[in-house]
């Protein structure tokens, strides 16, 4: 669990021809360190170790090896919204999504790290329908669907002391946002909201994988490898 920034802004009304049209500007932030490990291999042979990075593996590890694995999320959203009937909100609009993660384990050389460094820049045209499901008056359920078709551009590296290898690519990606809750109204001009956001991203470049995928000893310039993350 780790905490994150939502912020957003939005204008109602901006057409007295077409009623019910509004303009949204939304961003969220999470950036975090997902994992940190401790590795005791004092007791191992060099010949009982797999590759741990990249298809590669220190001639002499370290004892106490510790692997940390970082993740930052941020997206941005711009985006029209109509109502065509009360308790319904069709959308349409660009959204920009960023995905950047780092894999590093400290060598046993010189106190110098091996790490690998990457980034997705996604970019593309976003749908979707926000509903009042039911509501009281005082209290709404409320859902949101959203679909975005994504351009990627990854890139990326890795490096363990004298090797290098880099990727990059372009690819095409798609993501879908799930959302549901409800709101109490606490007063005339305050409301609690209390929420599910899922995001499902399709064809995406994380670390670990070129970690599992990729050498260090192959070519200098790699394909990446894709796949399907979520958060919740």
């Amino acid at each position: 669990f780790s905490s994150g920034v939502r912020l957003g802004l939005q204008l109602f009304n901006l057409s007295k021809h077409v009623r019910g049209l509004d303009m949204e500007l939304l961003y969220f932030d999470l950036d975090d360190q997902v994992a940190n490990v401790t590795v005791d291999a004092s007791g191992f042979n060099t010949d009982d170790l797999i590759s741990l990075f990249f298809n590669s593996i220190p001639a002499d590890p370290d004892p106490l090896s510790v692997f940390t694995l970082d993740s930052a999320l941020e997206s941005v959203e711009w985006q029209f919204g109509y109502r065509p009937c009360a308790g319904l909100r069709l959308i349409a609009g660009l959204r920009w999504l960023d995905l950047q993660e780092r894999f590093e384990i400290p060598a046993p050389v010189d106190n110098r790290s091996v790490f690998a460094d990457l980034n997705n820049d996604f970019f593309g045209v976003q749908i979707g329908a926000e509903a009042t499901i039911w509501t009281n008056g005082t209290f709404r359920v409320f859902g949101g669907l959203k679909y975005a078709h994504l351009d990627n551009d990854v890139g990326g590296q890795a490096i363990a002391e004298n090797e290098q290898v880099y990727f990059d690519d372009d690819h095409d990606s798609s993501l879908i946002e799930l959302e549901i809750g409800v709101s109490g109204a606490i007063s005339r001009s305050v409301s609690l909201h209390i929420a599910y956001q899922g995001l499902f991203l399709n064809d995406a470049a994380a670390v670990m994988p070129q970690s599992n995928s990729l050498s260090l000893f192959g070519n200098d310039q790699q394909t990446p490898v894709y796949t399907d993350i979520d958060w919740n």
